[in-house]
Parts: C-alpha cells; structure tokens; sequence
C-alpha cells in the first residue's frame, strides 16, 4: 500500500515513530542525598512552557515550536519500588550524579553510582556530576572536582534557588537532546530511490 507520492505504508509508520521517539526527552538524577532536587525541578519548570502535567515525572511540554514529552526521574537507589535496572535508563538522555556542596558525604560514593550507570545505562548516555546548593557562600567540594577530572566526566554546580539557572539546566539538556536525534536519524531515501546491498556467493 502507497500513497500518492510512492512512500510505502511502512516508510510512513517508521517515520512517524522516529519523529515521537525524538521528541522524548528523559533526565535522571541520581544520589546519596537528593535533598534539593524536589527545588531543582520546581525552579527548573517554571520557566518551560508546561502545556500538562500527566505525573510527577512526565511533562508534556512546548519548546521552540515543538511539542516535548519530558520525563524527569530521580532516585537513590534505596527504595525497593525504584531499584536501578535497565529500564530506569531506557531511552534516558542524560545521566546526572547528584551531589550537596558543602555536605562532602554527599560525594563520597560517586565511584559507586558511576559504575551503576555503566552497568545499566547505554555508553552513548552522557554521564554528568551536579553540585547542588542553595548558599551562595558554599564552596566547591573538592573530590567531586577530582573525580570528574579522573574520569573525564563534566561537573556543573547549580544554585536551586536561581529559577533561571535551574530552567537553563533543562533547557540546554532538552536542546542537546534534540540535536542528538537529528543527528542520529537516518537520511530518508528520495522518491524511487532503491536500496541496495552486495550479496556474497560462495
């Protein structure tokens, strides 16, 4: 079955799906300590275009003309209804490490949750720490600073308490996301355009 134009059923069901799948757009936070995530994402939404709300984690959203289903998932690792598996990660854009400035502990088992990642989450998933802080006057914790120089992972510092910080967060995540799916799809082959392949015959 073809359309006026020649473009198979299939073609057209495989480019819908594609064109959903890229505007998906999934964030997850993780940590010993979350204390100031709940702040991160209510300062980080409220300056997005929140078209609905469908729950606490999934955000239908309105950015640059498109339409973005935004799911942002956060968890320690310690409750038994949200264990770190494969699916948690699944379609995930970005993987941040969590982290309290001025609360070193907080930043004791990033070697840890590093390892978790690599162990469920695609190698193509880009792996950040995050210093969260809601004092001005707090400072860097240093370890984290050297761990992500050791393994060569970016390391942002962010003050929940700036809306427009938190928001530039997210919206550069969102962007960067968007520009990996474009970059990812495949070039659509014009009208009457065949594929072909070599067979080898032994």
């Amino acid at each position: 079955m073809t359309n006026d134009e020649g473009t198979s059923f299939d073609e057209m069901i495989s480019t819908t799906s594609e064109e959903l799948r890229s505007r998906n757009v999934k964030i997850i936070l993780l940590g010993d300590d979350l204390e100031g995530v709940n702040e991160l994402i209510k300062n980080g939404l409220a300056r997005l275009l929140i078209k609905e709300k469908l729950d606490e984690e999934n955000y239908r959203i309105q950015h640059e003309g498109e339409e973005i289903m935004l799911t942002i998932s956060y968890t320690d690792g310690k409750e038994k209804m949200e264990p770190l598996t494969t699916m948690l990660f699944k379609s995930a854009n970005v993987v941040f490490i969590v982290y309290q400035i001025g609360h070193p502990e907080t930043a004791e088992h990033l070697s840890s949750w590093l390892k978790e990642i690599d162990r469920y989450a695609e190698n193509s998933v880009p792996r950040k720490l995050l210093g969260l802080k809601s004092n001005k006057a707090l400072t860097e914790v240093n370890y984290a600073k050297q761990f992500a120089e050791e393994n060569l992972v970016k390391n942002e510092v962010l003050d929940i308490n700036d809306p427009t910080l938190c928001s530039q967060l997210f919206i550069k995540e969102i962007d960067n996301a968007l520009i990996d799916s474009v970059q990812s799809k495949p070039i659509p082959l014009k009208k009457n355009e065949k594929k072909y392949c070599c067979c080898l015959i032994m």
